[in-house]
């Protein structure tokens, strides 16, 4: 989402060092990450089909529409009509995370040259 949609970012990874401190800074930039992830997909539903039906694991079907979005993206397509929409999840913050877990896990399988996951500065991962 980061690299489709670089406006989402709400800041640098400059930033992101300085403020990398005590317990509070992480939750903070959980947050923002969560929103960052939310904004794209908030733009990249523009993309999907409006034929699209997935099925199987939720996760894996919303793997796939974000994979196939970004390609109809990526290879110019117009935005449909009709904005498509994305799976419901849970109240809490913890549910969003995990649910954004289970999709990007997914994603890395049903889309493995997309994108790279991003790697903190200096990370070896």
């Amino acid at each position: 989402m980061r690299d489709a949609f670089p406006e989402v970012i709400l800041f640098s990874p400059r930033r992101a060092l300085i403020e990398m401190a005590g317990i509070d800074d992480v939750h903070l930039r959980l947050y923002r990450r969560v929103i960052e992830i939310r904004d794209g997909m908030l733009a990249l539903r523009n993309y999907l089909p409006e034929t699209y039906a997935p099925s199987g694991d939720p996760a894996v079907a919303e793997a796939e529409a974000i994979a196939l979005a970004l390609r109809r993206r990526a290879h110019g397509m117009e935005p449909s009509g009709r904005p498509g929409s994305w799976a419901p999840v849970g109240p809490e913050m913890a549910d969003e995370v995990a649910w954004l877990s289970r999709v990007s896990t997914a994603f890395r399988t049903v889309s493995p040259d997309a994108v790279p996951t991003p790697r903190p500065s200096g990370s070896a991962r």
